[in-house]
């Protein structure tokens, strides 16, 4: 519960602070997260896709836990209240010739990077902790 709780916060904040992009590039920053969050609270990524799977095949326990959920997330308060600047990414050239959306999702976080250096650094970081 406590790892959606987090997961719902972070997308709520991207989706907030990131006004202007479009799905996909919002998608692929949120995805960027889930990792460290799922090491903070030291759950597996397996064990977490599963369990989520899970529950989207069971609404009736789906909605418990985000009723559990919702419970933690009305507690918050908000801190963070000031406006960041909108982040713009260009899309690849090309991008429909590539094959599937695989490529294009790597396409678009290759250009995503391209324009956004500090965050290079942190996919470094998450790359070699891999290794």
């Amino acid at each position: 519960m406590a790892v959606l709780t987090d997961i719902f916060l972070m997308e709520a904040y991207v989706n907030e602070k990131m006004v202007g992009l479009n799905t996909d590039s919002l998608s692929i920053i949120k995805k960027s997260y889930y990792p460290a969050i799922l090491k903070h609270h030291k759950a597996d990524s397996a064990d977490f896709y599963t369990t989520f799977s899970y529950f989207q095949t069971h609404p009736e326990k789906f909605i418990e836990l985000l009723n559990l959920v919702d419970s933690n997330l009305i507690k918050i308060k908000p801190l963070d209240t000031g406006f960041v600047k909108p982040v713009v990414a260009e899309t690849p050239k090309n991008i429909d010739k590539l094959l599937n959306f695989r490529e294009q999702e790597e396409a678009m976080r290759k250009e995503y990077l391209k324009t956004h250096p500090s965050l290079q650094k942190l996919k470094l970081k998450n790359s070699e902790n891999k290794q």
